[in-house]
């Protein structure tokens, strides 16, 4: 707690230099980085169904590399397509910087347990793509590597975006609120890694 105050206030001028005394921009980024990144999995996840798709169609010898990836695909763009049309998660005009807060540090957890489960991911394919039993199982374990390495690098990126805004909004909140929300922060790795470089 103690370093995330101290941290936190020797990088505020800055911090405050580059943002003013707005926390608007710090709302906009969330959002306008959301968009993108749903964009991002939105095409990566039609690029995986319709190539997977001809793959499992085209090639008998891949054909469970193909199921498995249009499989991936329709999940991913299933979650984006959800994300981008049914609109943002909170309104920049209305939101308090505590509601914000709120929303944010649970965003930041969960991409800190996703990177685990990528993580997973990557093991349990490269333990059936390495010692599965048959053919069926190898290529569902190499596409299940695929899938998770792009999924790691994907949401390594969103959480290090996510715990720099976490940092960026604590700079607008007084004292009293600072300690309140610093109590509810200070369990973040990533929010103190981040205000630690």
């Amino acid at each position: 707690m103690a370093i995330i105050l101290v941290i936190g206030a020797a990088s505020e001028p800055i911090l405050a230099q580059t943002l003013g005394n707005d926390p608007n921009p710090v709302y906009h980024h969330r959002l306008s980085q959301q968009h993108m990144a749903m964009t991002v999995l939105l095409g990566w996840g039609l690029t995986n169904l319709a190539a997977g798709s001809v793959l499992a169609a085209a090639s008998p010898g891949y054909r469970d590399f193909g199921y498995m990836t249009a499989g991936w695909g329709l999940v991913n763009a299933g979650i984006a397509a959800f994300s981008l049309y049914s609109g943002p998660p909170f309104d920049p005009q209305t939101v308090t910087l505590a509601e914000y807060l709120r929303d944010e540090q649970l965003f930041n957890r969960i991409l800190a347990i996703n990177s685990g489960l990528n993580v997973a991911y990557i093991g349990v394919g490269a333990g059936m793509a390495r010692w599965g039993s048959s053919s069926r199982i190898r290529q569902f374990g190499s596409a299940i590597i695929l899938q998770g390495a792009f999924l790691m690098a994907f949401d390594a990126f969103l959480l290090y975006h996510s715990s720099a805004r976490l940092g960026d909004a604590l700079l607008f909140v007084d004292s009293i609120g600072y300690l309140d929300i610093g109590n509810r922060l200070h369990w973040s790795p990533a929010l103190t890694m981040r205000l630690m470089l």
